[in-house]
């Protein structure tokens, strides 16, 4: 579980990331979720993503915000993601594969 406080920030992807995640150099729009490596939420487009975006949320987030972001990396496994404390229903992901371990991730453009 961690939880990451948000003011600034255009195309956020907040989520985890796998050992075998990369970035590359170059100035692009890939972040967390982009590939099959790793595993976002964006509340501020409403998309959740991993090796692409599907629809996400019932409203954009406010700012400020704080994300909450939890694995359970049991029988089922589950990601879930709260806003300023308050937990969705349903866990974001399910039932995913990773490669090595599970770190904490997050990509954006910062603005202001």
């Amino acid at each position: 579980f961690y939880e990451l406080h948000l003011q600034k920030c255009e195309y956020p992807q907040i989520g985890w990331a796998d050992t075998d995640f990369r970035l590359d150099d170059r100035a692009d729009d890939d972040g967390v979720g982009d590939d099959e490596h790793s595993w976002g939420v964006d509340g501020v487009r409403q998309l959740k993503w991993s090796n692409g975006g599907t629809p996400w949320g019932d409203s954009p987030w406010p700012r400020p915000v704080t994300i909450g972001c939890a694995v359970d990396l049991g029988v089922g496994s589950a990601m879930r993601f709260s806003v300023d404390g308050c937990w969705e229903e349903a866990p974001a992901f399910r039932e995913f594969h990773f490669s090595g371990a599970l770190y904490p991730a997050a990509s954006g453009i910062l603005v202001g």
